[in-house]
């Protein structure tokens, strides 16, 4: 699951838009709308990953939270999490 919040606030600090970044990743924008919102089943593959933390400058321990926490995963479970 992805920790939404942060990563929208990386693109923020970038300047990086969602079309912009799915540019980047040679993908659709609603796939990557998708994939940012955990919806349809839609998940980052590790070389999307790592593409988005390259544009975004993000620190792999940044990268770790934003796309391997257990406690959005836990959350989102649960529906705790919006």
């Amino acid at each position: 699951m992805v920790n939404t919040k942060i990563l929208v606030e990386h693109m923020e600090r970038a300047g990086v838009t969602e079309v912009m970044l799915a540019e980047q990743l040679k993908m659709n924008p609603a796939t990557l709308n998708n994939k940012i919102n955990n919806e349809e089943g839609e998940i980052f593959t590790v070389k999307e990953a790592n593409t988005i933390a390259n544009v975004l400058s993000i620190p792999q321990e940044i990268l770790t939270k934003i796309f391997f926490d257990e406690n959005v995963a836990e959350k989102q479970q649960t529906g705790t999490m919006k």
